[in-house]
Formats: structure tokens, sequence, C-alpha cells
């Protein structure tokens, strides 16, 4: 079959004439002019419910630019195209609020968009239980979640008294419920106090529990002793208290004293032994100097080392205190010895006040026979020897001038109450001060007050006479003499002395 090429070649001539002729009435055509753009303004406010601007929320929308109000809770976009426009405003604390709003050409529009703040948790502590030297329990209770989900809660603690959960914490994560909790605190510090809250925390902030404190118990044990009571020349006792046993229980407790400052164990001490609870205890601390200042500390000893208390001082002085009655004397050092320097007042079977009066045992002391005298003396002293009354008479210059030294004395020439006219040589320049007590002989009668007196030794002569020393209104001699034993003395006890001298 042949091919036209002549009918072809007028057809392609066609189109291309077509194809100018559409091209240039296109090109000679007036463009559409394109339409007008119209803006607007918006100023808007953000406030709480109560009417309070909010500072720093931050207002958002989808073809806008993130802003933030100022002081005044004002915030302004400008320029904005004319359109529809959600407009979100959020701030921490307070739930999200939006405002839409329809932009008017060349105006600006109001916007006041009002926030709720979001309701926090609200939580309740409990009282600290379990607790150990480095440890304790701290229950807690979620009362309410509040208007968001809780997404941490435990419990904050520290040593100053407004913990937060920037301290310590614990953090049982996330919950929507109302549930009871508990925490343990663990690494705290043995003997010291603790402040403790309960916390919870959801998108709208941390609220916390009251606050409760607890101390942990302490390492060592914790005691304290108290002043000195019943202070003697030799004698003192002691009371301490412990409070808290540490750990474990204590081994062995007590006092310590010492004539220098803070005594330690490897000073002089009371051992009480072993105290598994507090409470009370009281040390006799004894063979003390005369006269004397000591210092003195409780201690305690446990598993964790010994501890001391606070420090006390008290002074010795010249007094005795008979524990089996609690009456007290006052005591004389003369040469080595040391001697009671009134004469004994306790109530044995078969003594007797002069005159059987009991007024004249407060002044005179009690009279005795000689056997009842040998078992009247209390503890730590004794009736003294013949011996002994011869060597304070030796002492005192001798029998034929002792008597006037230990006699109470004449004083300017007014002669003593205690004695009848002359009470020749009396100066009591010993301290004995001896007093004219009188005696009763073996009939029961009494006799010679402020005239004479007389002390028995406890040395026996036979079954029916023993020593004894007089002195006498009329003399200043000290004669030792043989008596009845049946007559009823005065006693003077000597104190009898170990190997550590009781003189300052």
């Amino acid at each position: 079959m042949k091919t036209n090429f002549k009918n072809t070649s007028i057809y392609i001539v066609l189109s291309l004439f077509l194809l100018l002729v559409i091209s240039f009435s296109a090109c000679n055509k007036e463009p559409e002019p394109e339409p007008t753009v119209q803006y607007g303004n918006i100023s808007g406010t953000v406030k709480d419910q109560s009417g309070k601007p909010l500072e720093n929320a931050t207002i958002t929308s989808d073809s806008l630019e993130a802003t933030t109000t100022n002081a005044q809770g004002v915030f302004t976009y400008t320029n904005v195209k004319v359109r529809s426009y959600v407009l979100k405003a959020v701030k921490q604390g307070y739930i999200d609020g939006s405002q839409t709003v329809g932009l008017v050409a060349n105006k600006t529009v109001s916007v006041n968009i009002q926030l709720k703040a979001g309701g926090k948790p609200n939580v309740s502590i409990n009282q600290a239980n379990n607790i150990t030297m480095t440890s304790a329990k701290v229950a807690g209770r979620i009362l309410t979640v509040g208007d968001a989900q809780v997404i941490a809660y435990g419990h904050c603690w520290s040593t100053s008294s407004a913990p937060t959960i920037a301290d310590n914490t614990t953090n049982f994560g996330a919950t929507a419920e109302n549930s009871a909790f508990e925490s343990s605190l663990i690494g705290l510090e043995s003997g010291t106090q603790y402040y403790v809250k309960a916390y919870a925390t959801n998108k709208y902030g941390t609220i916390y529990s009251d606050n409760i404190t607890f101390s942990t118990l302490p390492g060592e044990a914790v005691l304290l002793t108290n002043a000195a009571s019943d202070i003697e020349f030799n004698f003192a006792k002691i009371t301490g208290n412990i409070s808290s046993t540490g750990l474990g229980t204590i081994t062995q407790h007590g006092h310590v004293w010492s004539k220098s400052a803070d005594p330690t164990i490897a000073d002089s001490k009371t051992e009480l032994g072993i105290k598994a609870s507090t409470g009370n205890f009281a040390s006799s601390v004894e063979g003390l100097e005369m006269e004397t200042k000591y210092y003195i500390r409780a201690y305690a000893i446990n598993d964790a080392g010994i501890v001391y208390s606070n420090q006390e001082s008290f002074t010795t002085n010249k007094k005795f205190k008979d524990k089996r009655d609690s009456k007290w004397y006052d005591i004389v050092v003369i040469g080595d010895q040391i001697w009671m320097k009134q004469n004994l007042n306790y109530a044995a079977s078969n003594s007797n006040c002069f005159d059987l009066n009991d007024a004249f045992c407060g002044k005179y002391g009690r009279l005795y026979n000689w056997s009842v005298a040998q078992g009247v003396a209390p503890d730590g002293w004794r009736i003294p020897t013949q011996n002994d009354l011869n060597i304070l008479i030796s002492g005192l210059g001798g029998e034929s001038v002792a008597g006037g030294k230990m006699k109470d004395a004449n004083i300017e020439g007014v002669i003593s109450p205690n004695w009848t006219a002359p009470n020749l040589g009396a100066t009591n320049t010993s301290g004995f001060t001896g007093l004219g007590a009188g005696y009763i002989n073996n009939l029961g009668a009494s006799k010679e007050e402020h005239i004479t007196t007389f002390f028995w030794s406890g040395t026996s002569v036979d079954g029916t006479n023993a020593k004894c020393v007089r002195l006498d209104k009329d003399t200043e001699t000290a004669p030792i003499l043989n008596y009845n034993k049946e007559f009823l003395f005065s006693v003077r006890c000597i104190l009898i002395q170990d190997k550590k001298s009781l003189k300052k």
C-alpha cells in the first residue's frame, strides 16, 4: 500500500499553524488580580478563678507561634490573618484552658481565658515505728489523688525541720488509687533526731503531710549523773540514770571519780555490772580524803564502747552520817586519829538518856553500860581501846593537861554552858569538845550533869570493871580509870583507818 505523503505534509502544517495562533492569544491575555489578604490583632488575658492574673502562662495555637503572659496575665498577637483560631492556655499547676476567637479585619479582638487550679493529692502520715540506731519505718496514706494521677509518692526526711523531696526520699511510683503505704528509712545516723513528711505528686504539684519527728537509738548508751548527796568526810552517794542502753546490753556501769577533772575508768570507780534496761542507779563512793574536791561522772559500756555522762563535783567535809538512823556527827582530827566530835546517840537496847529525858540525848548523846557500848559503834568506827586513849592523851601533852584541851571551852572568861564553874583549864584546843554529860550509876540514878563525864574504852579489866577516861569541872586532867561495867557512860567512837590517810 502506498502512503500519500502529500496529504500528511498538509496535516502537519495546519497543526503547527493552529498551535502558533493559540500561543499568541494566550500571551496577549491580561492576568487576573490576586485576592486581598486581611489582618487583625488579638489581645488576651489569662486569670485564675479568683480573677488573679497568671504570669508566664503559655499560649499556643495551630498556626501561631507560642507566647507567654506578662505579670498582668496579658498576651498579644498582632497582624494575624483573619480567620478563626483556637487559643490554648497552659500553666503549671492549672488545668489547661482554651477559647476560640474569630478575627475581624483591622480590629483587635479581646480574649479572656480562665484557668482552674488543678487539684493536688492529699496525704497523711503516722508516727515512726521499729526505730533502731540506723533505720525506722513510717506509714502514710494517699487520701485523695486530686485532678490527675499521682506520679510519685512516699516519704521525705531530713535532720532539718522542713524536709522536702529535695532531701532523702522513698518513691513508690504512680498510682490512681487512694491507698496506704509504708517506707523503710535506712542509712540513718545513730542518736539523731529526724523530721519526716509523707508526700504525693501529680501533674499539678506536690503536697506534703504534717511533720513528725523521731530520734534513732544511740549506739552508745545515754546517761547522766546527778549531784552528790549524803556527802561525808570520806563518803558520798551518787545517783545516775540511763535513758538508753544503746547497742546491746550494758555489760558494765557505775561511776568514776578523781581529784582531777574528767575522770575515766582508769581512775577510782564503782562497778555495778550488767544493766539490761534503762533507769536509775546509785553508787556509794567510799575511801575519799577529807575536805577534798572530787569530780565524778557516770559511765556505761556496751557493744558500741564506753560512754561518760556529764560531770559533777563535790567536796568532802568533816561530817559522818550513821546509816542506821541517819544521824549526823561532826568529826575532828587529833594527831593521827579521827574522832567523832559528838557523843554517840544511837538508840541501842538498854541504853538511856540522862535523867531518862529524851531531850538530854539530843544534847549529850545516849549513855551505855560497858557491854552494850561494845556493840554500838557504826560501820567503819569502833570503841577506842585503852591504847587509843593513851595516844590521844599523850598527844595533848599528857594526863595532867589533856582534860582541859578536851573540854568544851570557856570563852573570854565565860564558863561553857555545858559545864559548871570553874571548868578548870577548858580550852578545847583539841577540838574534842567534851561536855559535862554526867552518867547513870548502877542503881539507875542520873548523876553530876555539868560536873563530870566518862567515856568507855573497849578494854576490860576484869569481870566487873573496865577502862574509861574521865573529864571533870574541877580539873584539867584526863585520867584513865577503872569503873564498874554496869555504869552508863558516854561513848566517843574512833575511826577505823586503813592504809589510805583520810586527812587532807
